[in-house]
């Protein structure tokens, strides 16, 4: 019999195989999932709202941090790389701790040397929702703490309150 004739079982049509339509499919599949993961990555869709959050510093931070920060720096979450926006405003204050004075009877005001409270007013974009806001499929909530880049510094700073713009 001649070899072009006999049809083998696993070819599909002409010089395609059933093998190469898998392979093709894996292909088109691997690039509209990773497409769409793209587009969600930019953490700002149709539907995002505008949103004003407060931070306030909750560890020790140093003096040379407010010293470099300046509105309109960006912002990321450290540990997920996700966009938190841009600083709109901050304040600073020398640190204190409270002590127990007990020729005084009460507790008074003790300076920390070389650290300041530091709090935040950030706009970002994503959805407020009742369980906190989410941006880039991360929820954040009040009370929570987060180590965030600002500019050119890293502190940890604890969300105090969202609030809806527009």
């Amino acid at each position: 019999m001649n070899e072009q004739t006999v049809k083998k079982p696993w070819k599909l049509f002409g010089k395609l195989n059933i093998i190469d339509v898998l392979v093709i499919v894996a292909i088109l599949a691997a690039g509209v999932l990773l497409s769409t993961r793209m587009l969600k990555k930019t953490g700002v869709t149709a539907s995002a709202q505008h949103i004003r959050v407060q931070y306030y510093g909750f560890e020790d931070i140093k003096n040379y941090v407010p010293e470099n920060l300046h509105a309109g720096d960006p912002i990321t979450q450290y540990q997920t790389g996700v966009n938190m926006g841009n600083l709109v405003d901050f304040s600073y204050a020398p640190a204190y701790e409270q002590v127990y004075d007990p020729q005084r009877g009460e507790m008074v005001d003790v300076p920390i040397m070389g650290e300041s409270f530091v709090w935040l007013t950030v706009e970002c974009y994503g959805q407020l929702g009742s369980n906190g806001m989410t941006i880039e499929d991360t929820t954040f909530v009040i009370g929570g703490n987060y180590y965030l880049n600002v500019g050119p510094t890293r502190a940890g700073y604890q969300i105090t309150s969202f609030e809806l713009i527009d």
